[in-house]
């Protein structure tokens, strides 16, 4: 496990507006820090409105960007998809923070909103 942490997998996540399927899991290098790439799909019409993103650890980049980013579909937003998605994520950050960021011994999670991200300032 510890050469590995992201060997934990997490494919469907449900919820009641949204659910996260697993696209992808990306190992990381020296410069990329590992994270996992879940496709949002709102459950009324089963359509994908975009992703999220939780990178596990940190660098400079996370620092930065923090450990979970988002996307969502112009036409989607203002319906508190990416709320809903972040929910939903939660409980499996706390699982990784339990299971891997102890291991590198880090404890926190970070979110950064540009403040020129007019869809992320009403957040």
């Amino acid at each position: 496990m510890k050469d590995n942490p992201i060997k934990i997998e997490f494919y469907s996540i449900d919820g009641e507006a949204v659910s996260l399927c697993l696209l992808e899991t990306v190992e990381g290098n020296k410069h990329e820090l590992p994270f996992y790439w879940w496709s949002i799909v709102e459950n009324k019409a089963r359509m994908s409105i975009e992703k999220i993103r939780l990178r596990l650890g940190r660098n400079y980049h996370s620092y930065r960007s923090g450990n979970v980013g988002y996307e969502i579909d112009k036409g989607h937003r203002g319906h508190h998809y990416a709320a809903s998605a972040l929910i939903l994520l939660h409980p499996i950050a706390k699982v990784v923070a339990w299971n891997i960021f102890s291991l590198l011994v880090v404890r926190t999670t970070s979110l950064h909103i540009e403040p020129s991200n007019a869809a992320s300032a009403t957040f």
